[in-house]
């Protein structure tokens, strides 16, 4: 799942960001991270809490807790990693948004930080009690 993602969000996030800067300017890359957290992070945290809960018989809503943390967890390093390697990273929209963020910037990161860890946790919630559900109905995982 993580793979899966982070070649999305490697191949995809370029080619935004060169698209909406020069409609909405520094913005675009701001922008780009909060979808990604809706169409990337939250249904990848939620299939990998599916798949756990397909494998273990017994799943609790701490293990959903555990994918999602860990999901997100292995996906901001590996992004940088190969991002950096790749030179695929978008820095100068990431400077862009420090310069006209300011001091605000950091404060502005810890937020994204914590909606991403937020929405992955859910998804990761979301996927165990969905699994618990279906087993419940008798469908066959």
């Amino acid at each position: 799942m993580v793979f899966f993602a982070l070649l999305f969000g490697i191949a995809l996030v370029p080619i935004e960001v060169k698209a909406l800067s020069r409609e909405i300017g520094w913005m675009a890359y701001s922008l780009l991270l909060i979808k990604d957290i809706f169409l990337i992070d939250f249904p990848m945290s939620m299939l990998a809490a599916m798949l756990f809960s397909i494998v273990d018989k017994k799943p609790q809503v701490e293990d959903g807790i555990i994918c999602g943390v860990l999901y997100l967890s292995i996906l901001i390093p590996l992004i940088f990693i190969i991002g950096t390697i790749t030179k695929m990273l978008p820095t100068e929209a990431i400077i862009a948004l420090q310069q006209n963020l300011g001091p605000v910037f950091i404060a502005w990161g810890v937020m994204y930080l914590l909606l991403d860890y937020g929405l992955c946790i859910l998804g990761g919630i979301l996927g165990i009690i969905v699994v618990r559900e279906l087993r419940g109905n008798k469908i066959q995982l």
